[in-house]
């Protein structure tokens, strides 16, 4: 919340932007034969615009609003059925001992994890999740029941002693979707889709903002290089590029449960086995985790995973995909 509210700061203050509040977008404006958007429909007036970009999360109505014209775009969905309950606590540094906090992952066979960690000086955030569609009630005495079975205690500990300073908040994330649209047939000018609202994955991986700042970068970058004809093609071509990374890791990290509902290519049968290996290995070795926090952070491509020094200390490492243990940072 921290993060939000700064970058709204920033944003508000910024001389060049108008922030309009309290409206509600209901559809698209469009030149004759919809080759162009030329503005929104909001609060029962027209918005002109020479651009207009869906940033609304996946919550967004580009999908519905580009289908009234005749453009909709290739979908992936990859159906995960996550449930999330968080919520805040006092900061003990006696509940938790690791300076940042504790992971405990889901793995196929156990569809519970979590997470608790610092927020600020004073505040610690816990989080349990629920793959699979499974229940995950945001009733504390429940949640403490569930943390209970988790190889951790340092969650249940927060949950059973911790002083709460609000209430259990709950989400559903039903599937990540990618939404292809630099393979739509044809799509509008004037108009561009960024951030959730153009894919998003699983949010244990903790990618959604920085695409959503590289894409952000990115129509930067192409706006400043000249007029902007084509600016829809360029966009989400290069968009796609960017994506391409997150949605590889989280889709293959989720497609190891067999429950899991998505395209399962060669490629994704392959890997699989071995990530889990690695993501194991990792626990322990710190060349493994660095190279993986690499990639997962968007910084080197997934590929370094497989350089031969990194497979051959997977190989050494033993064991196979029977689940991650936790981790403390």
């Amino acid at each position: 919340m921290l993060l939000e509210h700064l970058t709204r700061a920033r944003v508000s203050a910024h001389p060049r932007i108008h922030i309009v509040p309290d409206r509600a977008v209901s559809g698209l404006t469009a030149s004759a034969g919809g080759h162009r958007i030329t503005g929104v429909r909001a609060g029962g007036e027209v918005l002109p615009a020479s651009i207009v970009v869906d940033a609304g999360g996946r919550g967004g109505q580009s999908m519905r609003w580009l289908a009234e014209h005749g453009c909709p775009p290739p979908v992936e969905t990859v159906h995960i059925g996550m449930t999330y309950v968080s919520r805040r606590y006092r900061y003990d540094p006696a509940l938790l001992d690791a300076p940042l906090g504790v992971i405990v992952p889901s793995h196929p066979g156990r569809p519970y994890g979590g997470a608790v960690g610092r927020e600020d000086a004073d505040r610690i955030v816990l989080g349990l999740q629920a793959m699979l569609d499974a229940a995950l009630p945001a009733d504390p005495a429940e949640m403490l029941t569930i943390a209970g079975t988790l190889p951790d205690p340092a969650l249940a500990a927060v949950l059973r002693h911790g002083e709460p300073v609000d209430e259990p908040v709950r989400m559903r994330f039903p599937a990540s979707v990618r939404r292809r649209y630099e393979r739509a047939r044809r799509f509008p000018e004037g108009y561009l889709v960024t951030g959730d609202a153009l894919c998003s994955v699983n949010p244990i991986y903790a990618q959604g903002m920085t695409v959503a700042a590289l894409e952000a970068l990115s129509l930067r970058d192409l706006l400043r290089a000249g007029p902007p004809s084509a600016l829809a093609h360029r966009f989400f071509r290069g968009a796609a590029r960017l994506i391409d990374t997150p949605w590889a890791v989280a889709t293959g990290g989720d497609l190891r449960f067999p429950e899991v509902g998505g395209n399962r290519t060669l490629l994704t049968r392959l890997t699989g086995p071995y990530l889990g290996r690695y993501q194991r290995a990792a626990h322990s070795d710190p060349v493994l985790s660095a190279a993986f926090r690499r990639v997962t952070n968007l910084i080197d491509p997934p590929a370094r995973l497989l350089d031969p020094s990194l497979l051959l200390r997977v190989a050494r490492s033993g064991g196979g995909d029977t689940g991650l243990p936790p981790t403390r940072r």
